[in-house]
């Protein structure tokens, strides 16, 4: 019986409880705090999409490491909703339940019902998915779709010579396409595994993953046209992020299920160790990969490992652990598969463990971090300095400014050299990272503290890149 008619099966009325429950906890952690105040990427979203459809399209290419899939259906979304927090937010909450839905199919094509619930577990709580799964950006069309195409291609091996389960992997790995540029590293993978394993599924796969990658092709023309118009990276690499090292790429895995410091990380890689090592030891006895095992390998851990190589190599980095969604999820799935290879009693103590581990982890999880209450901080600033003029050096503190500072208040984004012509007083807020600015002898003088507010964990490590500071600079004197 295949995974669909296994989950719709009425017999398997315990199984539909079961996923009920965990697609109930999975909303919950989504639904928890979904309110807080707009960053500045999701206002940057907002105000993109807030045009016409045809300017809305245009202006995609704004979003220069994203293809326009997401904004296309935010913008509908909004006509709809509007641009409220939660409106905002509610297309990708939409589409993250959707994912777990499509997760859970995904671990029951290679998964026991109880391993299967419990995987879709790991990812309802997995804290990457629920951080991403809210913000009003295209991480969550990102996980739903990179599911999808990867329980698509499992159900093409199971069948391959279905041309209809084909085109529903070629369909998925398209509109994956459309959300991440490097969803095409999810759509090769298929495409090697059946060359590799000489499935009879491999010419209807190559065919319609090359024309897949043609129908990408279009878009990705425009985007260099506008890259050479702009003279900037459209789908070049993450131009603000820097090369990774060896340590950042194992803490890709480790990330998956929470980055609090109280919990000790050298406890969860034994475990994650231990599951893989009995995966490894049962492929050793058998003496074969079966070919959606080899998928699963393949994207949950050489794909990482390409991207991690590439970025070193290359000129640009590409190796981000939300650009890495997919392989997230085949990461779950092995280590369902190391789990399936204990003897019962010991993956379920072992599930158990890793469900304590991210359900503790979630809500204290370090991209917390990043969920600056702007809209409490700049009615603050403007009931202690009404009428002062705010300014900003770069856009992250500049959006959110420019949605949740009282109205009458004056703002303005400017440059080093614009900050030094301002004569009158000002409210300068900024990042640690930019603050330099009022340290420089012609305006530390005149340059006062009146603001600090911090989201670090421990208050002795500031976060150069999330904590935010004001101060109130005073006019040359004559």
């Amino acid at each position: 019986m295949s995974a669909g008619a296994q989950i719709v099966d009425s017999r398997n009325r315990w199984e539909w409880i079961g996923l009920l429950l965990v697609l109930a906890m999975g909303l919950g952690a989504r639904l928890l705090n979904i309110t807080y105040s707009l960053d500045g990427d999701e206002i940057f979203s907002s105000n993109l999409v807030a045009h016409s459809f045809t300017e809305t399209l245009w202006l995609a290419f704004l979003d220069s490491p994203h293809p326009p899939l997401h904004n296309i259906l935010l913008h509908a979304w909004t006509l709809l909703f509007g641009h409220g927090e939660f409106a905002l937010r509610s297309l990708s909450l939409l589409f993250s339940i959707g994912f777990l839905v499509v997760a859970y199919a995904l671990m029951r094509r290679v998964l026991p019902v109880w391993l299967a619930l419990g995987c879709t577990a790991l990812l309802a709580f997995n804290p990457l998915l629920v951080f991403y799964g809210q913000q009003a950006r295209p991480y969550a069309l990102i996980a739903f779709f990179a599911a999808w195409n990867i329980e698509r291609f499992l159900s093409v091996l199971e069948a391959p010579e279905d041309r209809r389960r084909q085109l529903h992997w070629a369909l998925s790995g398209l509109l994956l396409m459309y959300v991440q540029y490097m969803g095409a590293l999810v759509v090769g993978a298929g495409m090697l595994t059946v060359w590799f394993y000489r499935s009879p599924a491999w010419r209807g796969v190559t065919v319609l993953g090359v024309l897949t990658g043609l129908a990408m092709l279009a878009w990705m023309v425009a985007a260099a046209w506008y890259e050479q118009a702009r003279q900037d990276v459209v789908f070049g690499g993450f131009a603000w992020i820097g090369p990774p090292d060896i340590n950042t790429f194992v803490w890709f895995f480790v990330a998956l299920f929470g980055e609090f410091d109280a919990l000790q990380v050298r406890w969860l890689m034994l475990a994650l160790l231990i599951i893989l090592g009995a995966y490894a030891v049962k492929l050793l006895r058998k003496r074969r990969l079966p070919a959606e095992h080899a998928y699963l390998v393949l994207l949950a851990l050489l794909v990482p490992l390409a991207a991690f190589a590439l970025s070193v190599a290359g000129p640009r980095s590409i190796f981000v652990p939300r650009q890495l969604i997919g392989s997230g999820i085949a990461f779950t799935a092995l280590l369902g598969l190391g789990l399936n290879a204990m003897p019962r009693a010991l993956g379920a103590v072992l599930l158990s463990a890793l469900l304590a581990w991210v359900i503790y982890a979630f809500p204290n999880d370090g991209r917390d971090m990043t969920r600056q209450p702007w809209r409490e901080i700049f009615a603050e600033l403007a009931r202690a300095h009404e009428g002062v003029p705010m300014l900003a050096q770069e856009p992250w503190i500049f959006q959110p400014m420019g949605r949740y500072q009282p109205q009458g208040t004056p703002i303005k984004l400017v440059d080093a050299l614009g900050v030094a012509d301002v004569k009158a007083p000002f409210l300068f807020v900024c990042r640690p990272l930019r603050c330099w600015l009022m340290d420089e002898p012609q305006r530390a003088s005149r340059a006062t503290l009146v603001f600090s507010r911090s989201l670090a964990q421990h208050p002795d490590e500031p976060s150069k890149f999330t904590d935010v500071r004001a101060y109130l600079v005073r006019p040359e004197p004559r």
